[in-house]
């Protein structure tokens, strides 16, 4: 036992270290990534034997699902019992099922949102992911706790792995800027919550890894204003010379606290300075907020001020160039996804605030789930994905 300790004090020590850890948050920090590594090397494992046998697990996969579903309003509509009974049941389930798109399920969906169950999932639905829009109309597609499990396990985890492997000095016990936002819900006609199903502040799960985050959680609590909430996570992102990650959902995010950073950098050194959050933001948000986020800056940092001053000052006199690293000196790399309609902010950034700062992208996935894991990503936000073979069934 006292050598266990030891060992993990020592690799403590070692550590580059974020300046706003405890003692506490430093000891959860370690033995949360060391359970991590371990843990995200075996789920590696598993996705490379599940490759290994991509038809076999596909076939497994989709039998499961239509076993399980059968029952379902869909699956009795769609006869999910009679393709069981077939020989070959992915050639009968392509031959009886055409590729579909949201209008296909429109109805079902809306008997869910009424309070349905069993319209197309056995199981019970925790929300209604609500699409981005991007493919030109918002839809609403039923989320299960299977659906979440599966991402965090077959995703997550597998490039938890990935990371530690393509940057193996990345993580040490630095805090990340973790750029979310409080999401806006509404709720459906039967009690269903309706909003993005990625992880947000509103999750147990997010609330586990606070002490991983520059951000504190009043920060997170900032709802209907997001240019303020983004002032907070610079601020605090700021605050820690040591900071070690940047990361969001999309790329664009890390590049819009910057600008931020870059055009507002003395502000927010005046905040540092005072120990106190700008007078115009603070006018903007909850009077308990305001509170807790001054009390979460811990009082005034004027020699960490002077830094953020110098180093903004230095970034704009080339153009914003370097800014990140000027910032942050230990900074590893920006976690986001930069594949894509993305890759012209990455390549900015590259180009510019973010030089010399990895930018990696990890995880394909979508409103309706997870797709594709990046085993070997590039370290400009370039990456190829390996489907998941357990996620989902592909058509093809």
């Amino acid at each position: 036992g006292t050598a266990i300790v030891s060992h993990q004090s020592c690799k403590i020590l070692m550590s580059d270290q974020s300046e706003t850890h405890t003692s506490s948050s430093l000891v959860t920090q370690q033995l949360l990534f060391q359970s991590m590594k371990f843990a995200g090397a075996l789920a590696a494992k598993r996705h490379d034997r599940d490759c290994n046998n991509f038809e076999a697990v596909q076939r497994e996969l989709l039998t499961r699902r239509l076993k399980e579903n059968c029952e379902t309003a869909y699956g009795r509509d769609y006869g999910f019992s009679a393709l069981l009974a077939q020989e070959d049941v992915v050639e009968a389930f392509r031959a009886s099922q055409p590729i579909t798109t949201h209008p296909h399920y429109q109805g079902y969906v809306e008997r869910i949102a009424s309070g349905e169950a069993k319209v197309l999932n056995a199981s019970a639905e925790t929300m209604l992911a609500a699409t981005s829009g991007t493919s030109g109309h918002r839809a609403l597609l039923p989320n299960t706790k299977d659906m979440s499990s599966t991402f965090f396990v077959r995703g997550i985890m597998v490039v938890f792995d990935a990371v530690a492997k393509s940057l193996p000095d990345a993580l040490q016990l630095q805090k990340t800027v973790k750029l979310a936002f409080a999401p806006s819900w509404s709720e459906t006609e039967g009690g269903l919550r309706v909003g993005p199903n990625s992880s947000g502040p509103k999750d147990k799960s997010f609330k586990r890894l606070l002490s991983l985050y520059s951000t504190p959680m009043a920060g997170y609590e900032i709802e209907g204003d997001e240019p303020a909430a983004m002032y907070v996570h610079a601020l605090f992102a700021a605050r820690d010379r040591n900071l070690g990650i940047i990361e969001a959902n999309f790329v664009s995010l890390p590049e819009r606290m910057l600008r931020l950073l870059a055009t507002d950098g003395d502000r927010i050194a005046d905040d540092l300075a005072a120990g106190k959050l700008d007078s115009e933001i603070a006018a903007r948000l909850p009077e308990k907020i305001v509170k807790r986020l001054n009390s979460e800056l811990g009082g005034g940092d004027k020699e960490r001020a002077d830094q953020v001053r110098q180093a903004v000052r230095e970034a704009n006199e080339k153009g914003g160039h370097s800014l990140a690293l000027l910032l942050w000196p230990k900074l590893k790399l920006i976690l986001s996804n930069a594949t894509g309609a993305f890759a012209d902010y990455a390549s900015r950034l590259q180009d510019g605030m973010a030089y010399g700062v990895p930018i990696l992208s990890t995880v394909y996935a979508a409103s309706e789930g997870l797709i594709g894991v990046s085993l070997h990503p590039g370290l400009k936000g370039d990456s190829h994905y390996c489907l998941v073979p357990r996620a989902m069934f592909f058509e093809f």
